[in-house]
């Protein structure tokens, strides 16, 4: 069986070929609600190979059958506020499942933040994420702060 061999740090991991297809459907809704409110959500659903784990590098063929490509489905909404030409408020949830076949592997998260252009090509973002996934190990949520300075 043809694949690709992934290095990883103590052994390479055979992943076998596999038929990927992700259909992605997004959609922006400006002015909804209110004059300065923003919602915009995407979904993505498909075949894919199934991320895999530091821990299954042990290259068996029991480990090769499980990133195997599975059906997945992915989704997000955000929703947005301008608070005039400087401040942006958003909050987003969302959810990501990536082997429909097996319970128990999905993620699910949600965000908070506020965003502040210091020039019209220059932004500082504060943002709080939380993160659920009963595989994570050993907590069950992870939070995620970020502070980011962003020039384009």
């Amino acid at each position: 069986m043809a694949g690709q061999t992934v290095v990883t740090p103590g052994r390479p991991l055979t992943l076998p070929t596999s038929r990927r297809s992700l259909t992605f459907l997004d959609a922006t809704w400006v002015g909804a609600f209110a004059p300065n409110h923003t919602l915009r959500g995407e979904l993505m659903w498909g075949r894919d190979r199934v991320p895999v784990p530091s821990n299954l590098n042990a290259g068996s063929s029991s480990d090769l059958i499980r990133v195997k490509a599975k059906p997945m489905v992915g989704w997000h909404l955000q929703s947005t506020w301008n608070l005039g030409a400087e401040w942006q408020l958003f909050a987003r949830t969302e959810s990501f499942d990536p082997d429909l076949q097996r319970d128990g592997d999905a993620i699910q998260g949600w965000a908070i933040g506020a965003r502040r252009w210091c020039t019209p090509s220059q932004t500082l973002t504060f943002s709080v994420e939380q993160f659920r996934g009963a595989f994570f190990a050993p907590r069950a949520e992870h939070s995620v702060w970020t502070l980011r300075y962003q020039l384009r």
